[in-house]
């Protein structure tokens, strides 16, 4: 059918119902062309460009309608945060059992082989399962929004923001994917994978929470100082992600030219793991982004898994390879 063929059965089908509501039948075939021929076209372009608006604004409300009662029955089932529940009672296990061990003891339950070694396949599926969680982010932007490609409201534009800290999250992933020499074990691709494919969906999915919970209120707060606060949560993240990445990349430039030498210097100076600091910081900005008290987990939950596993792993490693100068570095950079 074309488009005139269409826009004809539109104005038809108005006629028709306009005619039904001033006598109370319905037109018979002839009466209803003899009233359609009498439309000049003028007449015409305005009705159907008030139709099509009029049905425009209908399909958006529709599709706000389902949102709102969709979402609002997911978000009200326990698993839907359940994985957060259950990273806050990890939190708390770990912080019981390892706050009594020594660092050497600490890192002798949590050993990675840091030597060269090749692991693509395993960086390849941590990689693409972040890509997948990229997507479901995507997804259910799409859907949250009533016009994805233009925000309109506070929290539209808070899930738009959101979206961008995902562009940047799946670039500083790829970074450290093509980056990483050390071998990648199986449980570290998978258990990183997994969590960043849920973990992107649900922050987007925190961030629409309002819509239907009416937590704020336009009268409340300005739109103004809601999207300077949004912003700020943006370069908390985005600063993460620079001093995660231009420390590395600085260290990563320096072994190249000095192999087998300790780097100290740059971000380094000021903490021996100053990029896991970036990573905290990333997740930290992320999560006050969502305005949710739960989301504060995430970042919390970074921590104590570099703070207690990652980190001593890593010192026993580097005093391992580079004895008296790590010491001498430990001395002088106690962080």
């Amino acid at each position: 059918m074309t488009d005139l063929q269409t826009e004809t059965t539109k104005l038809e089908e108005l006629v028709e119902a306009y005619y039904v509501t001033k006598t109370g039948f319905a037109p018979t075939p002839s009466q209803l062309a003899a009233l359609v021929s009498e439309i000049d076209d003028e007449t015409r372009d305005k009705v159907m460009k008030l139709h099509y608006e009029s049905e425009f604004e209908q399909k958006k409300q529709e599709k706000n309608e389902s949102f709102v009662n969709g979402y609002q029955s997911a978000s009200n089932k326990s698993c839907q945060q359940a994985w957060l529940i259950a990273a806050g009672v990890m939190i708390g296990l770990i912080s019981a059992y390892v706050g009594q061990l020594q660092n050497k003891q600490r890192a002798e339950l949590f050993t990675i082989d840091r030597k060269p070694q090749e692991s693509e396949f395993q960086k390849a599926t941590m990689y693409v399962l972040v890509c997948v969680g990229f997507l479901f982010a995507i997804r259910r932007y799409w859907y949250l929004t009533l016009n994805p490609f233009k925000p309109q409201t506070k929290i539209e534009t808070r899930m738009g923001l959101c979206l961008i800290i995902n562009v940047i999250c799946l670039f500083r992933f790829w970074l450290m994917v093509s980056s990483v020499k050390r071998n990648v074990p199986w449980w570290e691709a998978l258990v990183t994978g997994f969590g960043m494919t849920a973990l992107q969906p649900l922050f987007m999915g925190l961030c629409a929470l309002p819509i239907y919970q009416k937590r704020e209120s336009a009268k409340e707060r300005s739109d103004v100082a809601v999207l300077l606060v949004d912003i700020c949560c943006v370069l908390i993240a985005c600063g993460g992600v620079l001093l995660s990445t231009l420390s590395e990349h600085e260290r990563s430039v320096f072994i190249t030219k000095f192999p087998n030498t300790l780097y100290t210097g740059g971000a380094f100076q000021y903490a021996r793991h100053i990029n896991y600091t970036g990573e905290v910081i990333l997740f930290g900005g992320w999560s006050l982004l969502t305005r949710s008290k739960q989301a504060l987990l995430v970042p919390f939950f970074f921590f104590m898994t570099f703070h207690v596993l990652y980190a001593p792993d890593l010192d026993i490693y580097l005093e391992g390879k580079y004895g008296a100068s790590y010491v001498a570095w430990v001395e002088k950079t106690p962080w």
